[in-house]
């Protein structure tokens, strides 16, 4: 397995990175449920939005 030679602050950015990538996938996530919307809700409304364009 190749590990990259990486300085600290790189492994500390990246580490950040995924953090925030984190954070704000289950932001968007406790939106949504706080808004109830379902699934099936979600997906007509995706569906709805490309027949727009």
């Amino acid at each position: 397995m190749y590990i990259p030679q990486m300085s600290p602050m790189d492994w500390i950015m990246m580490l950040f990175y995924f953090c925030f990538i984190y954070f704000i996938f289950f932001v968007n996530l406790y939106f949504l449920l706080k808004i109830n919307l379902s699934l099936n809700e979600l997906k007509l409304n995706f569906f709805n939005y490309l027949n727009k364009w």
